[in-house]
């Protein structure tokens, strides 16, 4: 059942005679998991812009350094190419080159609350949310302060939380289709998937339990237990131990026939 082709747009409702396939991590990032014929065209573009500007802007010296590509952009671990960092300065323009393997590497972890339906917190519009950086080296600081100017370039990131909280609703939303069976649960993300979510707080939060590590493979998604809804944990990165994230996708059919 989990892996029966979907006639209707998973996020939209929409019924087409055609909808594409739709990873449910990007293939950008590694991804293998794929939902098929699960998003039309309209929502296909929004959750891929979406992931785009996080793929691009927030996790861009990560993917170059570790080789998270597509399997249409390959590049290796290791690999000689070059960052072009551009710096102005007086209204001039200094081009440096910085070797990939010398690169300090890092990526974004957005520290935020247990979801509200989770933890019982009034809904609000505000997006709750911090965040730190995760280094890859050890000598992280010592390779930003190296580079000088150039350095400094790479510790500025392009954050915009309700994109990534947004990549994150489609994420656990589509493995949780893919798992379950779309007739499995009432969704409650589809707004979150396509960044309308007023109260993205509500649905997605900080996970509560500490991170794990997971050598073999790049990214861990797991269900957590819960008596009235479907909630999956997503940890991206888990290979380097990083901050995982709980999303909660839809009422289970038992609580939603009990209401």
């Amino acid at each position: 059942m989990a892996d029966k082709p979907q006639s209707q747009c998973i996020y939209c409702g929409s019924w087409k005679d055609k909808l594409s396939r739709e990873h449910v991590i990007a293939d950008g990032l590694k991804g293998t998991i794929v939902l098929p014929n699960a998003s039309c065209e309209v929502c296909r573009d929004v959750t891929s812009a979406i992931e785009l500007h996080c793929l691009r802007k927030m996790f861009v010296v990560f993917r170059n350094t570790t080789g998270l590509y597509s399997k249409k952009h390959k590049k290796r671990r290791g690999s000689s190419s070059d960052f072009t960092i551009t710096i102005e300065e007086n209204g001039v323009e200094t081009v440096t080159e910085v070797p990939i393997n010398e690169a300090p590497a890092a990526f974004l972890e957005l520290h935020l609350p247990v979801p509200g339906l989770i933890n019982g917190a009034a809904p609000t519009t505000e997006t709750q949310v911090g965040f730190g950086v995760r280094a890859l080296h050890t000598d992280y600081q010592e390779r930003v302060m190296k580079l000088g100017d150039a350095g400094l370039a790479f510790t500025h990131f392009e954050l915009r939380p309700r994109a990534f909280l947004s990549m994150l609703g489609k994420i656990a939303y589509s493995f949780a289709i893919k798992q379950l069976g779309r007739d499995s649960f009432t969704p409650l993300v589809q707004p979150l998937c396509l960044n309308t979510e007023t109260r993205p707080n509500t649905y997605v939060g900080g996970d509560w339990k500490p991170p794990i590590e997971t050598p073999d493979r790049p990214h861990d998604l797991r269900f957590y237990e819960h008596d009235e809804y479907v909630v999956v944990r997503v940890q991206l990165f888990s290979e380097y131990t990083s901050h995982a994230y709980v999303v909660v996708v839809g009422t289970k059919l038992e609580a939603s026939n009990a209401v």
